[in-house]
């Protein structure tokens, strides 16, 4: 007795579907309302705060309108910038506090503007970039005289690129797969400096290797203009980009030939001030030895704090770490910003441990950083004021959704002081279901293993209740503390809360391989990717089964890309899962590595993940065999490739897997979106996903309810309950 169809959903084709309910009124509507604070910038004199707020997105962002309002220590308001129609971003004080510069969207068009929080709403233009360039990453000059910009001409970098047409004749040949022709496919930028008085504009620099991101402009004093650039090739002007450079410009003296830095490693480096010298953080020990993201990510960088002194730099702090530092804006993950800042003798910057994101303090001088967070907090963002003394932060936990604090950083122990009340509009509206951090042991007794546990509404102590493991992408990354991630965002974007409502728990894990847990913890995958799944997530599960919170019968699983590719993976190993959702996931990296390898960013991915001595197709990493599967999966595909040449990766290298199965008469699914691509970008699109997921799980976990989809005629026409 078998369930199986081959669904085919084209974007339009899906249509507009019924919105999921759930028991006490959250739904995916509720979900795209809610409100909280995503970015903080404390004024330089540390007496006011400016606060960025944005409605969520149901795609798993903070994409909708943003507003900014201005608090004082005491968190009133004085000044709030909020209009219809309009956008804005990129918030940055004019040293001397008097007013905010801004990036202001209206009807598709991006301009500069001056802000006063005491005048209302009202904005001031400030010169800079021409018709029809968009304007990114403003930066003041230490003296606010002058402020640095991107301007953008072309199509967005983040968006898809357009597809060319498609050539009669297509030819591989070894200089395809390595040799990576030198064309920039990032849109055309140049960096300006406008003075804020004459409103006079100055090109400095153009170019397409620009990373029109924040933190790559640098001021190194009142007239000397850092420029973080990526180096020639396939991938320059994007934030993956692995190589950085760096010219400094003498806007004084335009004669002065620039000054080029070079740094190896992924990282933008921070440039600052120490008594009138600058000072220098970058990576060290990266090597220009080509790997793409698996060996990158799981490489831990010792940092140098340098004192530049004309022609050499002198390290005042050179240490290996043993633990991650969050990348800076646009290194490989556009959303991932962090800031770093130095004032009076102490550099501040974040440490991602154990999940969550904290501030560390570093004196010049001294050997070692010191916590200024605590570890059980998650800090989304944080700001610190010129002179030191004080530091506005967004923070929250697994329980707790994101508010911003004010710390007073000169008091030791002061307590923060919460100065927004973002966490009681949320309340307001729903009751979330309570989170459980665990740890356990792994499989082969080499590491800790954490991860959280959704419980889902209406827990009982003692009941045990059927649960869903969501396994993250990557891999590299990690699950982190967080309100918002462990609640709406979903491994495989189906909101967790929706489970949990539904009456199942829900289980993240960070596997070896994520972040936060140390230099052996990040690496030990390279060695297996299976031991990530065999030995740490599914002990995860004997962990919430031994403490009696799950139900042993009632097993699912569920993630995407890396995700997905482990979900499909896990349901080789063990039968015990009673229902499995991949999404997107690439099954076979042999196929996927053969079919899309042309200069293509995460074929590249695949080629040289983990592997420095041969090719990915000299070997495989952990198969997925099919003949193994049991376990009813729904498996979902983006048909979009990245490359217009050839098909998606992800779904050819998945075709095998899912043939055997339907052919076999084994209980499987096949989603496959023509529109969308590696992620589900229409929200109608995303809504019927979310709609079959959940049906999927209640009909095999639950044994309720039916499937969107119908039975297939190949095999028996008997409907399967789950038992």
């Amino acid at each position: 007795m078998t369930r199986f169809k081959l669904l085919l959903c084209a974007t339009l084709a899906c249509g507009p579907t019924q919105v999921v309910l759930a028991a006490d009124g959250l739904d995916l509507d509720m979900i795209g309302q809610l409100v909280k604070p995503v970015a903080v910038s404390i004024a330089p004199a540390g007496d006011q705060v400016l606060v960025r707020w944005q409605q969520r997105d149901l795609m798993g962002y903070h994409r909708g309108p943003a507003h900014y309002e201005v608090l004082d220590r005491q968190g009133k308001r004085q000044g709030l910038l909020k209009r219809d129609g309009h956008t804005f971003a990129d918030g940055v004080w004019r040293p001397d506090g008097r007013s905010i510069a801004l990036v202001a969207t209206h009807e598709g068009k991006t301009q500069l503007v001056s802000w006063r929080p005491g005048a209302g709403m009202d904005t001031t233009p400030l010169a800079g970039c021409a018709e029809g360039e968009r304007v990114a990453a403003p930066t003041w000059s230490p003296d606010g005289r002058r402020i640095a910009l991107y301007c953008v001409k072309g199509a967005d970098p983040t968006a898809a690129p357009e597809k060319p047409a498609t050539p009669k004749v297509l030819l591989a040949s070894e200089g395809d797969l390595f040799g990576f022709e030198p064309v920039s496919v990032a849109a055309s930028s140049r960096v300006v400096v406008t003075d804020a008085d004459t409103q006079q504009v100055r090109e400095v620099v153009a170019g397409q290797t620009l990373l029109a991101q924040a933190g790559t402009l640098i001021w190194a004093g009142p007239q000397s203009l850092m420029v973080v650039a990526s180096a020639p090739g396939g991938d320059a002007g994007f934030g993956w980009s692995r190589q950085r450079h760096g010219t400094v410009y003498d806007l004084g003296d335009v004669s002065a030939p620039p000054q080029v830095r070079q740094w190896e490693g992924t990282r933008a480096p921070l440039l600052v001030s120490q008594a009138g010298q600058p000072v220098l953080l970058h990576p060290s020990g990266g090597g220009r030895k080509r790997v793409a993201a698996i060996e990158g990510f799981n490489t831990h960088y010792g940092f140098q704090l340098l004192v530049d002194e004309g022609s050499d730099s002198r390290s005042v702090f050179d240490a290996p770490l043993d633990w991650f530092v969050p990348a800076g804006e646009g290194d490989f993950h556009p959303l991932s910003h962090f800031r770093h800042y130095y004032a009076n003798g102490v550099y501040y910057f974040p440490r991602f441990e154990r999940g969550s994101r904290i501030v560390m303090a570093y004196r010049v001088g001294s050997d070692h950083a010191t916590e200024v967070t605590s570890p059980a907090l998650n800090i989304t963002d944080f700001s610190i004021s010129g002179d030191g003394s004080s530091m506005v932060v967004v923070q929250g936990d697994h329980n707790t959704p994101d508010d911003v604090y004010w710390y007073d950083l000169d008091r030791t122990g002061a307590e923060p002081v919460r100065l927004t009340r973002f966490r009681e509009t949320i309340l307001a509206r729903y009751t979330p279901a309570p989170v459980h951090k665990l740890k356990w042991r792994s499989g082969d007794d080499r590491f800790d293993v954490e991860g959280w546990l959704l419980l889902p509404h209406g827990y009982v102590a003692g009941t045990r209740y059927p649960m869903i493991v969501d396994i993250h992408g990557g891999p590299g990354v990690a699950f982190r503390n967080d309100f918002d991630l462990l609640r709406y965002d979903g491994a495989h974007q189906v909101p967790p809360e929706l489970y949990a409502q539904r009456g199942y728990a829900v289980l993240f894990v960070n596997p070896r391989g994520d972040p936060g847990y140390g230099k052996a913890f990040r690496e030990a995958l390279l060695a297996s990717w299976g031991a990530a799944i065999t030995q740490d997530i599914l002990t995860g599960v004997d962990e919430a089964v031994r403490r009696g919170y799950a139900d042993p019968e009632r097993l699912g699983i569920a993630g995407a890309s890396f995700g997905g590719w482990a979900t499909a993976y896990a349901i080789t190993q063990t039968d015990r899962f009673k229902a499995a959702s991949s999404h997107d996931p690439v099954i076979n990296n042999q196929i996927a590595a053969a079919v899309d390898y042309r200069g293509q960013k995460l074929s590249n991915y695949w080629l040289f993940a983990g592997y420095s001595g041969h090719h990915i197709l000299d070997g495989n990493l952990d198969p997925v065999d099919p003949t193994r599967v049991h376990t009813p999966i729904l498996l979902r595909f983006g048909l979009n490739s990245f490359d217009p040449y050839r098909p998606s990766q992800f779904f050819v290298s998945g075709l095998e897997y899912f043939t055997y199965l339907h052919t076999r008469c084994r209980p499987v699914e096949m989603i496959l979106h023509p529109a969308e691509g590696h992620g589900i970008f229409d929200e109608d699109t995303l809504r019927d996903y979310i709609r079959r997921d959940l049906a999927w799980f209640d009909y095999w976990l639950a044994g309720k309810g039916e499937l969107p989809a119908g039975v297939n005629g190949l095999c028996a026409q008997t409907q399967m309950k789950a038992g």
